[in-house]
């Protein structure tokens, strides 16, 4: 093999500049990114009630919701811890399940679940869970 390769030095010199060309071209066109946008499948729910137990607030809020919510599609978990004055669910899907399409159908249960809350209750804040909310560096 070695021989080979003596005796032909243009072919190993044109192979060997193929590979340097091909190098440098999927060098500058691949993607290179330190942290990527990777979908994390879980989305939050934060309620606040002002001047509020939170007994009160588990009981007349954070129960219907959680209700409603069971509803939504290739949800894995659900969990909710409420607090004097907040409550957050926090809402585990399957992996591979479009964060986007269950954003809008939490959003969807919610508003179907507004018509059993308290009239002074505000509208809860839905929050999707993304790769690049997580800090890098602590």
């Amino acid at each position: 093999m070695v021989r080979f390769l003596i005796q032909r030095p243009i072919a190993v010199i044109m192979a060997f500049t193929a590979c340097f060309i091909l190098g440098l071209v999927t060098y500058f066109t691949i993607p290179v990114s330190l942290l990527p946008d990777i979908a994390i499948p879980e989305i939050t729910v934060q309620v606040t009630g002002q001047n509020t137990s939170a007994r009160e607030l588990e009981n007349t809020v954070i129960k219907p919701i959680r209700q409603q919510l069971m509803q939504v599609n290739r949800l894995r978990d659900i969990q909710s811890e409420t607090r004097d004055g907040s409550g957050m669910i926090r809402l585990s899907f399957d992996f591979g399940t479009n964060t986007n399409l269950a954003f809008i159908e939490v959003n969807e249960k919610i508003d179907a679940a507004m018509s059993f809350l308290p009239r002074e209750t505000e509208r809860p804040r839905v929050v999707k869970a993304s790769a690049t909310n997580i800090p890098v560096f602590t």
